[in-house]
């Protein structure tokens, strides 16, 4: 039997294994991962290393150039190149597209550790570029209210962030990451005074070590008394800052040095390097990061159901809070008259109420924070803190809507293509079994795509959307050859068997030319690969499930073609006699008469069937009753509330299935009575009547063409000069026309954001940055039509800085601008407007930057090699200045930038000899008193706070302060450093 035979006499089997392959392929398009762009892996690397306090030329000589040395001879290196800055190191690694990064990566770890840099430097770090590691979602977190004024007010919007939000998002399936950037961290500062210490002869060293070794909880190992073993700890951690200051440093005869008796202990933050404003309001900013193989919609939509949709009423409406405002306000003031703001104890009763919250929000039940309870983490941090939560960026909707609409344009696609193969086919049956080849090649294309890895972006649906026009090519030409044999006189169930035959080597190669074409995509190298790469594939797949749809399912369905008002056709010819014998009979006059009775026997049958399914398992029990053996008939209880259970479970299984059968039953057949009834009746007289006119013009255009275009057809071949001039001036025609035409890799993507990357000169304090940067934001905030919200980012966070360069003297303003509405006009509209104000402001560089599909360079780079450091800072002005002056280009900057200022300590080797001191044990006691060292740590309920120790503000504000400080602790005369050491700016 030939494989057509099989199709057409096995229609059962085949609609089975075709509705097998439909079922895993819906089930594989829900487990597809939904992405903006397919993954993209650039072969680039970069290594870091951080010396801090070491110029720029410092860190070229003793660590960049030994590490350029180390990784030059790693194979598949393509370009090596460095960047040095005040402390920072970079050496970018560019490999080949063939490279594997990962074998790469291991490759470069090795060579590291051969390459001897100088002790102060810290270890290198390995950075890999990739363009999914932009947070999913952005929140700022801020308050209202006098509780939230000043450094208080920060510190407490960073706990909550720290204690609250960040602890109930991280769990959530999906999220690598939380991220907190701004407010203030705390830190216990113990501030020494430099006379007392000297007085005392203690150095500052001996403080801090005095403190570590005070700060301990030891593991002391295990006795066993008796039956029970006892842990043995020790247990002497700091409970209170006054124990702080107890501390003995200094024992001497009845004489004790005590902590307070050199400086204070006070509960402050750390030194602030980031501020952060939301809508010109102080915030905390938090970013959440998503797992690598985490769909980001699916993700986005969890975190939101956690966050709730309560929207606080100072974001609904600033003016709108009135009383209530005020309200809160007075209440506020009176609970803040009751706080201490200068007590670490002002935080821990609400940290251990909100982490009393969390244990009961982490089970699912109560109000407490969570998401547990019926109320979401925005209402109830709102509620319980009078902090507003807001929700300022979501990567998800811009994923989920240009999803949408490549969807919805292959859905259009495919209605159209239905439309125009019924204006041309003129056949509802036909017109119907071809339009179902198109969602069963669709949806079986899903079940390989999931197997191959690709996820759901919009290259992958812009193929699928590319290749419906193509799916239908095949089941047109197996169709027609078909419906071309019953016209020959063959019978239905023999015209799809020769019809197909005949066209299946046309068809089987026309598919296989399309796929030559698109197929090679896979194996392109680069962006241009690794971005196409999925389109590729969509249509090739597509097309091969469009190529067993073509030869298998639509046969099937045309040996099987049913009227609304017919039986089944059989195996005749056009011109058989309906009333003959054989096949033919069942649907004779008295076939169709006895159609209802069978109908109604069938449903009777089913009725009795579900009766006794219902009732069988009483049957059974009292068929398997006798079968129990006598001791456990009149045994315990338990046995016979077993035997009742299992017949109540099988009892109401049974009844459940039964009203479920009948229920699908009679939809169905409701269904189908409506469609065959009502539906196409109603829509027969719609589309004769709205398609007549538009019918008719297809019928003239068709007359036309087939008049017309032999005649053309006979000039032309008549005539192969004017024919082949035609041709020629075309093809002249089009290559001017392509060589004008632009070319980009893929257009420019507006997602309705875009950031100002600010930058001051280098050296510029955090509050100087701050203060330049208010005007603009006000005047912004002043003008906000299209603006959704404006968030101000001043200064880094060095935990987690991304780029080298950042500093205090940096600022970043991210626009996010209102949904709806053209977005190119707008952001370029308000992009200006932003350049203009910023653009008065001396000394400032801006840069505006847009988040793109994927880039790791800018679009234009101009290298400048040389010696002489002078020179390079020279030509890299003028050329600079220069390319500033094409209009075609925007934000020329330069990567040699000046310095940071510094102040030089350079020490005088013979003195320091002769006063028996060392250069790196007086740079380190310089450090310990100017900068400061962590002496421990400070362990409050679930957090741990810094101890840090450092000379008092007033000895250290200045250089001549710095020239002051005492380099001999425990000296008979003190000696200061600018008595062994040149201090210059």
């Amino acid at each position: 039997m030939s494989a057509q035979s099989f199709v057409t006499s096995r229609p059962v089997a085949i609609l089975m294994i075709f509705l097998a392959a439909v079922v895993f392929g819906y089930f594989s398009y829900a487990r597809l991962p939904l992405a903006l762009m397919p993954e993209l892996t650039y072969p680039t690397l970069t290594v870091r290393t951080e010396y801090e306090g070491a110029a720029p030329e410092e860190v070229e000589n003793d660590v960049s150039r030994p590490i350029e040395e180390a990784l030059g001879v790693i194979g598949g290196l393509q370009q090596i190149s460095s960047v040095s800055r005040a402390g920072v190191s970079d050496v970018i690694l560019e490999f080949g597209w063939d490279i594997d990064i990962a074998d790469a990566t291991q490759d470069v770890l090795e060579r590291l550790d051969l390459v001897f840099l100088p002790s102060e430097a810290k270890k290198p770090l390995i950075l890999h570029f990739d363009p999914a590691l932009d947070p999913v979602l952005e929140l700022s977190l801020s308050g209202r209210g006098v509780e939230f004024e000043g450094d208080e007010g920060l510190r407490r919007l960073r706990r909550l962030a720290d204690l609250q939000v960040k602890r109930v998002l991280e769990p959530i399936k999906g999220v690598a990451a939380v991220r907190i950037k701004g407010g203030l961290e705390e830190e216990i500062q113990v501030r020494l005074d430099e006379e007392k210490l000297h007085r005392a002869g203690l150095s500052i060293s001996q403080v801090i070590s005095r403190l570590a070794q005070e700060n301990i909880n030891v593991a002391g190992g295990t006795i066993q008394e008796g039956r029970t073993e006892y842990l043995v700890r020790t247990v002497n951690e700091f409970q209170s800052l006054e124990e702080i200051e107890e501390t003995i440093v200094l024992r001497s005869g009845d004489t004790e040095i005590r902590v307070r008796d050199l400086g204070e202990v006070k509960y402050a933050n750390k030194e602030r390097q980031i501020v952060t404003r939301t809508d010109g309001a102080p915030s905390v900013q938090i970013e959440i990061y998503k797992e690598a193989d985490a769909n980001i919609v699916s993700l986005a939509k969890a975190i939101k159901a956690t966050l709730g949709d309560f929207t606080p009423p100072a974001i609904l409406s600033e003016s709108s809070s009135g009383d209530t405002a005020e309200a809160r306000r007075d209440s506020s003031q009176e609970e803040a008259a009751r706080k201490d703001a200068s007590s670490a104890d002002s935080g821990d009763e609400g940290e251990r109420r909100g982490h009393g919250n969390r244990r009961g929000g982490r089970g699912g039940r109560g109000g407490g924070i969570g998401g547990g309870g019926p109320q979401g983490l925005t209402e109830q941090l709102y509620r319980s803190e009078g902090a507003s939560l807001r929700l300022v960026a979501d990567r998800s909707l811009f994923i989920e809507s240009s999803i949408a609409e490549v969807r919805n344009t292959a859905l259009l696609g495919g209605l159209l293509a239905v439309v125009v193969l019924f204006v041309f086919l003129r056949n509802a049956v036909s017109t119907a079994i071809i339009a179902v080849s198109i969602p069963i090649s669709l949806l079986v294309t899903f079940a390989p795509l999931n197997l191959i890895g690709v996820s759901l972006n919009i290259m992958s649906l812009g193929g699928l959307a590319l290749g419906i026009g193509m799916l239908v090519d095949s089941s047109i030409v197996v169709l027609e050859s078909i419906q071309r044999c019953r016209d020959e006189g063959d019978g239905v169930v023999s015209a799809a068997i020769r019809g197909t035959n005949e066209v299946r080597a046309a068809v089987v190669a026309s598919i296989l030319t399309s796929i030559a074409v698109f197929f090679p995509m896979v194996f392109v190298e680069g962006v241009a690969g690794q971005a196409f790469g999925d389109l590729g594939l969509a249509v090739v797949v597509s097309l091969l499930a469009s190529l067993v749809v073509a030869i298998y399912f639509i046969p099937m369905l045309a040996s099987r073609r049913v009227n609304a008002f017919e039986g089944p056709a059989s195996d005749r010819a056009p011109g058989e006699d309906r009333s003959t014998s054989g096949p033919a009979s069942a649907h004779s006059p008295t076939s169709s008469s006895s159609a209802p009775s069978t109908r109604k026997a069938g449903g009777l049958a089913f009725l009795r069937r579900g009766v006794g399914f219902r009732f069988a398992s009483w049957d059974a029990l009292r068929r398997d009753l006798p079968r129990i053996p006598r001791w456990a008939r009149v045994s315990v209880v338990p046995a016979v509330i077993a035997v009742l259970y299992i017949a109540v479970i099988r009892f109401v299984i049974a009844t459940a299935l039964e009203l479920v059968g009948k229920i699908l039953i009679l939809v169905l057949g409701l269904l189908t009575f409506l469609t065959v009834r009502v539906v196409w009746p109603v829509l027969r007289i719609v589309f004769g009547v709205l398609g007549a006119l538009p019918l008719r013009l297809t019928d003239k255009l068709l007359a036309s063409l087939n008049d017309g275009y032999p005649r053309v057809i006979r000039h032309l071949l008549t005539r192969p000069g004017l024919t082949g001039g035609i041709l020629l001036v075309t093809l002249i025609g089009m290559v001017l026309m392509v060589r004008g035409l632009a070319s980009e890799l893929l257009p420019e993507v507006r997602q309705g954001e875009f950031t100002v990357e600010v930058a001051l000169p280098v050296g510029t304090p955090l509050e100087e940055t701050e203060k330049v940067l208010a005007p603009v934001e006000a005047a912004l905030l002043a003008e906000r039509d299209d603006i959704h919200a404006l968030i101000l980012t001043v200064g880094f966070d060095p935990s987690q800085s991304e780029r080298s360069d950042e500093g205090e003297h940096t600022a970043r303003i991210k626009v996010l601008l209102e949904k709806g509405g053209r977005n190119a006009e707008r952001e370029d509209a308000v992009a200006a407007r932003i350049r203009a104000r910023l653009d008065r402001i001396p000394d400032l560089d801006a840069t505006i930057t847009r988040p793109v599909l994927f880039s790791s360079k800018t679009p234009i780079e101009v290298e400048i090699h040389g010696d002489d450091l002078g020179e390079l800072r020279t030509y890299s002005e003028e050329t600079t200045r220069v390319l500033s002056t094409l209009p075609e280009l925007a934000d020329v900057q330069s990567t040699l930038r000046p310095g940071a200022p510094e102040v030089q300590i350079v020490y005088d080797r013979e003195r320091l000899s002769r006063f028996g001191l060392s250069i790196g044990e007086v740079a380190r006691l310089v450090r310990d008193k100017v900068q400061g060292n962590e002496a421990t740590r400070f362990n409050r309920v679930n957090r741990r706070i810094p101890i840090l120790v450092q000379l008092e503000e007033e000895d250290r504000e200045a250089v001549e302060d710095v020239e002051d400080v005492i380099v001999n602790p425990g000296g008979d005369r003190p000696i200061p450093l600018s008595a062994v050491a040149d201090v210059v700016l």
